[in-house]
C-alpha cells in the first residue's frame, strides 16, 4: 500500500516518511516522544518502480489475466460474481508538458487512438510544411484547408450548445454561481477558437507570399490545436472498477480488481456488452461466474435481459409503453366489435392480438343493454380488480380521464397476453416475479442483483417517506426518545442519504423491539 501511495504522490509520500521524526517543530519539542512524527518503513521510490515493471499486471484499462490466473489458482471449484463499482474523480490536467494525453474516456472502441492519431498528423502537418517543396505546396495548402472548414463547422456547434446551454442555466432560478462561470467560459473559448480557426484560414487562402502566411501561423497553430482537441476529447468524470469475488467470501482476496473502465456517463446495455469479454476469459478460466452486482443506478440489468424481460415490473413498464402513444381513436378502434370472421370468432375494427374475444363480446351486450361506451369501459375496468377494490389510475396520483380508462384497460390486456406469450417459450411469469436468464456466454443462469447497501439506502428512504401506508411515522418519533433503540435524528431524517450506517439504524432490531414492546405499529 504504502509503495502504490510512493507511486501515487512521488517524492512528497517519501519526504514525509523519512525525514527527521522532529522536523520543523520548535526546539524545545525535539526529543519529546508525544510530539514526534513518527517514521514508516517502507520501500524505496526505485524498488517500487522496478517491481511495477516486472509485475505482470497493466496500467491499461484491460482485463488483468494475472488477476484471472491467480483467482483459478486459489479458489478453482468456487462460484463467482462480478461487482461493479463507480468512483467520481477530480478533474486533472490532460495535456502534460510532455505532450501526453491523460484523463480521457477510453471504452476500449478505439475512438481515443483515432483522435490521437488524428491529433498528431496535424501537427505533424504544421511541422512539415515549412520544408515542403514549392511542387507540393498547393496540395499541403489544400489538406489545411479541409481540415480548417471541418474545424470552423465542429467549433460553430459547439459554440451554439454552450450559448444555449449558458442562457438555459442562465433562466434558471437556483442556478450556481459557479456553473454559470464554467458555461460562460465555454462559450468565450468556442468563440475564441473559432476566430482563431476563421483566421488561419484567411492567411491560407491569401494570394500574398505562402510561406510568409504559415511561418506567422505555425507558433500559434499548435496551441490551436491542443484547445481544439480538448473540445472533441471527453474528460473522465468517473472510474468504473470491475471486481470478481468468491459467493462464500471465505478465501482471500474476498474481491480482487480486474479491469478498470474511465468514463463520463454509462448506459445499461454497455455495461452488459463490456462484461461480456469478461465473462468469456473468466469461463476459459476455468471459473463459474455466477451473477453481477451493480449499484443502484443500473436498475435496467435486474428487469430487462438480453433475450427479453427477467421481472414482472418490466412487463407492466412495457405495456404501458405501447398504449402510452396511442390516440384516443386508436384505443376506442380496438375495443369496438366489427363482426366475425370466418370461424365465427370477433374481431375489432382496429385488428390487434391483445384484446380476447369475450372483451368485445362483453362490449356488444353492453352497449345493447343502453349503456354508454364510456360506462362500459369503467365496468371493464372495474371487472379486472377484486370486489371491494378500486382500479389503481394509469398516471399515480393523478385521476384519471376516460383516455386513462381506456389505456388501463388495454394496457392490461398487452400484459396478460406478453405473459402468455413468454410461458408458451419457456418463460413463466405467471407464477414468478423473476427468472433469470441463461447467459450465452456461460450456458447457465446469470443473476443481475442491487447492491446491499443500494438496496438498504433506499428501503431506508421508503421507511422515511412512509410509502407504506400503514406505516405509522409516530412510532419512530417515540422511538427516538428511547436510548436503547439506538435511533439517531439523523438516522430518522435522512439528513445523510448516503449513509449506510444512518439505514441500519433506522431499520435496525433494537427499533423494531422498542416499537414491539409498547404495541406501536411498524
Amino acid at each position: 500500500m504504502v509503495g502504490n501511495l510512493d507511486a501515487e504522490f512521488e517524492d512528497r509520500l517519501g519526504r514525509l516518511i523519512r525525514g527527521p521524526m522532529w522536523s520543523g517543530l520548535p526546539s524545545s519539542d525535539v526529543g519529546d516522544p508525544l510530539k514526534a512524527r513518527v517514521n514508516l518503513a517502507a520501500m524505496s521510490k526505485r524498488t517500487t518502480q522496478r517491481r511495477t515493471s516486472t509485475s505482470e499486471f497493466t496500467t491499461t484499462p484491460k482485463i488483468q489475466t494475472p488477476a484471472v490466473k491467480s483467482i483459478t489458482e486459489t479458489n478453482p471449484n468456487g462460484r463467482f460474481w462480478l461487482k461493479l463499482d463507480g468512483t467520481d474523480v477530480k478533474e486533472s490536467l490532460q495535456h502534460s508538458v510532455k505532450n501526453i494525453w491523460n484523463g480521457d474516456v477510453d471504452l476500449n472502441d478505439g475512438q481515443l487512438e483515432f483522435l490521437r492519431d488524428e491529433y498528431q498528423s496535424r501537427l505533424d502537418w504544421i511541422n512539415s510544411i515549412q520544408l515542403t517543396t514549392e511542387e507540393d505546396l498547393k496540395t499541403s495548402l489544400e489538406t489545411g484547408l479541409v481540415n480548417l472548414e471541418l474545424d470552423e463547422k465542429f467549433l460553430q456547434d459547439a459554440f451554439k450548445k454552450a450559448t444555449n446551454d449558458f442562457r438555459k442555466k442562465m433562466n434558471q432560478k437556483n442556478a450556481n454561481s459557479e456553473t454559470l462561470k464554467g458555461l460562460n467560459w465555454e462559450v468565450v473559448e468556442c468563440n475564441t477558437l473559432l476566430q482563431q480557426c476563421l483566421e488561419f484560414m484567411s492567411k491560407l487562402k491569401s494570394d500574398s507570399d505562402s510561406r510568409a502566411n504559415i511561418k506567422s501561423i505555425s507558433q500559434e497553430y499548435p496551441i490551436y490545436l491542443k484547445n481544439l482537441f480538448k473540445k472533441k476529447r471527453t474528460a473522465v468524470t468517473h472510474i468504473l472498477v470491475i471486481a470478481i469475488s468468491d459467493e462464500q467470501r471465505n478465501i482471500k482476496p474476498y474481491a480482487l480488481p480486474i479491469q478498470y473502465l474511465p468514463y463520463k456517463s454509462l448506459r445499461d446495455q454497455y455495461v452488459r456488452d463490456i462484461t461480456e469479454p469478461i465473462k468469456n476469459a473468466l469461463t476459459l478460466a476455468g471459473i463459474n461466474v455466477v451473477g453481477l452486482v451493480t449499484d443502484g443506478e443500473f436498475n435496467s440489468l435486474r428487469t430487462q435481459g438480453d433475450t427479453g424481460p427477467l421481472h414482472t415490473w418490466q412487463l407492466v413498464h412495457d405495456s404501458k409503453e405501447v398504449v402510452r402513444k396511442m390516440s384516443k381513436a386508436t384505443l376506442e378502434s380496438m375495443l369496438t366489435y366489427d363482426g366475425d370472421d370466418e370461424n365465427g370468432i370477433p374481431f375489432a375494427e382496429l385488428p390487434n392480438e391483445y384484446i380476447p374475444s369475450y372483451v368485445l363480446l362483453d362490449m356488444v351486450d353492453m352497449l345493447n343493454d343502453g349503456l354508454t361506451f364510456e360506462d362500459s369501459i369503467v365496468y371493464l375496468c372495474g371487472k379486472l380488480v377484486p370486489e371491494g377494490y378500486t382500479p389503481y389510475p394509469f398516471r399515480r396520483d393523478t385521476p384519471e380521464s376516460f383516455i386513462d380508462r381506456l389505456r388501463s384497460l388495454v394496457s392490461t390486456y398487452v400484459y396478460r397476453h406478453t405473459v402468455s406469450s413468454l410461458k408458451s417459450e419457456g418463460r413463466d411469469l405467471s407464477q414468478h416475479l423473476y427468472m433469470p436468464e441463461i447467459d450465452k456466454t456461460t450456458c447457465k443462469q446469470h443473476h443481475e442483483r442491487g447492491d446491499h447497501n443500494h438496496v438498504l439506502k433506499r428501503i431506508a428512504t421508503s421507511t422515511r417517506e412512509c410509502r407504506y401506508q400503514e406505516l405509522d411515522p409516530e412510532a419512530f418519533d417515540k422511538a427516538l426518545l428511547d436510548p436503547r433503540a439506538g435511533l439517531s435524528h439523523a438516522a430518522l431524517t435522512g439528513q445523510r442519504p448516503q449513509s449506510v450506517e444512518d439505514a441500519e439504524k433506522l431499520l435496525s432490531y433494537h427499533v423494531a423491539a422498542r416499537m414491539q414492546r409498547n404495541g406501536l405499529n411498524m
